[in-house]
């Protein structure tokens, strides 16, 4: 009889690393025989049940909204109905309600830890969720059987953490090699030099440095361009969209392409020589679009924010830059195009495989639901 498991999570979204996550790894387990459930919050207005792959989708009604994320009594209501049903509860952290969800289940239930929301000291709403996610990871950590986390550099930074460190299990993040023509050609080449960032245009994600380094590189007349592509008409970051708008209004060397089709980010990746993830705060935890531009040959400059900073740090492939350090991310830009100019894609790719093994990756997971 097939194993079930329960995925519980509030982000459910191609668009974003955690719905990324759990759109490969319930692929994975379906084509291993188990049956996946996923319940999330309805937050576009699409099926409530839909069927997609072999896995079974249910999004609940929003009771009410907040900064970036929402709480729903009908998730919680779902919950307790699905989980008589299944073998594994499966959460996804940060969930709003994982302390409730925790507390009405028996089953056996594992967390995948992906971030921790930023205390960011200025914004009252972020230390409020700062502390209250805190809070109830620490109780639901204590009911769960098992955490999995993308890396301990991460999880550990948060020093409360250690107390589990006997239930908790670093499964690297793990990617599908794609096939890329031209591997023994060096990165750069002949070629103007090509940065790109792909993700949120929010603030955590340190596109004021970008803007900036790049006009450090222009008035030291270091030719080159930036592609920067993300949603600019995301209503929750409409005022920094704005702002980034404006500071590279008289840019020639920055250009926004907007948001990106998942079929399309493989060819802006092959566009550019070198992926930029200044990012800020610990919003950001690892940052798998590192390893979707490695796995095709191309360099990254990542911060030196803990979790970030581990694709560069096992592959060599990149440079790690001082965290909102403007001179810094400017002067490893200019290292790694003497870098690309005589990097081979190939060793890129093959230090990424050997770290980031994705045969090894899915079967600790795996292990997991035996």
């Amino acid at each position: 009889m097939k194993k079930k498991i329960l995925i519980v999570t509030n982000f459910f979204n191609p668009y974003n690393g955690i719905g990324r996550f759990i759109i490969d790894l319930s692929n994975i387990l379906v084509e291993n025989n188990y049956r996946v459930i996923i319940l999330t919050g309805n937050t576009e207005n699409k099926k409530k049940i839909e069927r997609n792959k072999g896995v079974i989708i249910y999004r609940s009604n929003l009771s009410f909204k907040f900064n970036r994320g929402y709480f729903s009594f009908s998730l919680i209501k779902n919950f307790i109905l699905i989980q008589k049903k299944v073998d594994f509860v499966y959460f996804q952290f940060p969930l709003v309600e994982i302390l409730p969800l925790s507390l009405l289940t028996k089953k056996n239930k594992i967390i995948q830890y992906h971030c921790l929301p930023a205390f960011v000291g200025n914004n009252l709403s972020f230390i409020i969720a700062n502390i209250y996610f805190k809070i109830s990871f620490f109780i639901s950590a204590i009911l769960c059987n098992k955490i999995i986390t993308h890396t301990n550099d991460y999880f550990y930074s948060n020093i409360s953490n250690y107390i589990f460190r006997y239930k908790t299990t670093e499964i690297l993040p793990f990617i599908k090699y794609t096939s890329s023509e031209n591997l023994n050609n060096i990165v750069i080449n002949n070629n103007l030099p090509t940065f790109g960032f792909l993700g949120r245009i929010c603030e955590e994600k340190g596109l004021e440095l970008i803007i900036k380094s790049s006009n450090i590189l222009n008035n030291k007349n270091i030719k080159h361009q930036i592609i920067i592509a993300g949603d600019l008409n995301d209503i929750r970051f409409k005022k920094y969209t704005e702002k980034i708008l404006l500071l590279s209004k008289n840019s020639k060397s920055i250009k926004f392409i907007g948001k990106l089709r998942e079929k399309d980010k493989l060819n802006f990746l092959h566009k550019i020589h070198v992926l930029l993830l200044p990012s800020t705060n610990s919003f950001e935890a690892f940052g798998l679009v590192q390893l979707e531009a490695m796995s095709i040959g191309k360099l990254v400059i990542a911060s030196s924010l803990k979790g970030v900073r581990i694709p560069i740090q096992y592959t060599n492939n990149g440079l790690i830059s001082k965290i909102s350090n403007i001179d810094d991310l400017a002067n490893q830009m200019i290292n790694i195009i003497k870098i690309g100019k005589v990097k081979k894609s190939k060793d890129i790719i093959d230090s990424c495989m050997l770290k980031f093994n994705y045969n090894e990756s899915t079967k600790k997971y795996l292990s997991f639901f035996n």
